[in-house]
């Protein structure tokens, strides 16, 4: 589903001032800083809007892209070098990992063979196909390929890309 457009730049620029050093959008009229929750928004007229998003049209002039993704992951940084266009698949895969699957590992199953030997699988989703990566025998083993195919395949977007490394 589409966002919703954002009113006109000059309405935003006449009621909100950014500074993109510090991420701070603050009130015009009152002087106050935009505070909010995880996901920070604003009421502007009779819509509600996330505030990652006013201030890309804020910066660029045009509706932000469908998803506005925070690269270090902490949707509280607001700094205009921390915000960046990203897909819906990206953004997925630009969070932390929830370690509750049995390995301890995202990417990696726990998987036992009928012999009752243990082994561990490390694959990935990908624009909604499964990509496998391979077998082996620990779970870290199993991580650290994946780990190397999170970053081939997301580049900038995998939570494992460090300044062009992992």
């Amino acid at each position: 589903m589409p966002a919703k457009p954002l009113p006109p730049v000059e309405l935003l620029r006449s009621r909100y001032a950014y500074d993109p050093e510090t991420g701070d959008l603050t009130v015009r009229k009152t002087g106050k800083v935009v505070l909010g929750g995880r996901r920070k928004s604003v009421q502007i007229d009779h819509g509600k809007f996330l505030v990652s998003r006013v201030i890309w049209k804020l910066m660029t002039g045009d509706d932000p892209p469908a998803l506005v993704d925070h690269a270090d992951l902490d949707p509280s940084n607001d700094r205009w070098r921390n915000l960046r266009d990203a897909t819906y698949s990206q953004n997925s895969h630009n969070r932390h990992a929830h370690y509750d699957n049995r390995s301890g590992y995202k990417g990696v199953k726990r998987l036992t063979k009928p012999n009752g030997r243990v082994f561990y699988q490390a694959g990935m989703r990908l624009d909604g196909a499964y990509i496998h990566i391979g077998t082996y025998a620990t779970a870290k083993e199993a991580h650290e390929a994946y780990k190397i195919a999170d970053v081939k395949y997301l580049g900038e977007f995998s939570v494992f890309y460090v300044d062009g490394t992992q």
